[in-house]
């Protein structure tokens, strides 16, 4: 009975692993947020969340976006993209497009913003594994509007928000749709300059992941493995019982 009991211990143990990433349920979209700048009082509720360093991001899809927030509770300042110059307010969003947490060339995206000329978003993809090398922004339909107020989280403070539709199709999410995501924010005044959660662009085993809403989900790696070793311990326990009836 002892060794029953330990087993067991042991596989509940495996089955109740977390991956070392951020877990993020991506919300579901009743109305779409309007992709403006500004951000409404109830227009990302139920949006999943991942804690920045200096704001939070904010996570909703439907079967044709990903919508993005960057609210940046802590730059007060707006520093706005300016033509050939280098010094303003900026951010990333890049995707492990497949989820497998690895690189993959011209799979996975980064959107970002482009001071000569200012035009944001552009899409860059992954070019070069020995360098973390992505290509120049190109065009992108899908959607990005910077603004500068208040919002829910900071009702009495202006500050930089950015907000996007970023659409699925320039993903490529996977069937299961479970992507990974991190996110760059750079602040010219007040001063920072963050990546979240990986350490870079291609620190693909710490990106954030993100399970998008609507799309078939798959047992995730470590309950697969536990659910292997259980159906083998299963039957490890089947053996011994029944020797133990035959002795």
């Amino acid at each position: 009975m002892k060794c029953y009991a330990s087993l067991a211990f042991v596989v509940v143990a495996l089955l109740s692993v977390a991956p070392a990433s951020a877990q993020i349920p991506s919300g579901p979209v009743t109305t779409p947020p309007t992709i403006d700048g500004a951000v409404g009082a109830t227009e990302w509720a139920g949006a999943g969340t991942l804690a920045l360093p200096h704001g939070t991001a904010y996570f909703l899809n439907d079967q044709t976006y990903l919508y993005v927030l960057l609210d940046v509770t802590a730059d007060t300042t707006l520093d706005p993209l300016v033509p050939g110059v280098y010094n303003d307010d900026n951010f990333g969003i890049a995707f492990d497009a497949n989820g497998n947490g690895s690189g993959d060339i011209d799979i996975d995206v980064n959107y970002g913003a482009f001071d000569n000329p200012p035009a944001f978003p552009r899409i860059s993809y992954f070019a070069d594994p020995a360098f973390c090398g992505w290509t120049g922004g190109g065009a992108t339909s899908s959607l990005g509007a910077e603004g500068f107020g208040m919002s829910p989280a900071a009702p009495a403070t202006n500050h930089v928000i950015w907000e996007f539709a970023l659409l699925l199709s320039e993903i490529s999410p996977p069937s299961t749709g479970r992507i990974g995501t991190a996110v760059w924010l750079l602040s010219v005044n007040p001063s920072f300059n963050d990546l979240t959660p990986a350490a870079d662009l291609c620190d693909w085993a710490n990106y954030a992941d993100l399970q998008l809403n609507g799309f078939d989900t798959a047992v995730p790696v470590a309950g697969a493995v536990g659910l292997a070793i259980l159906v083998a311990l299963v039957a490890i326990v089947g053996v011994f019982v029944a020797r133990s009836r035959l002795g």
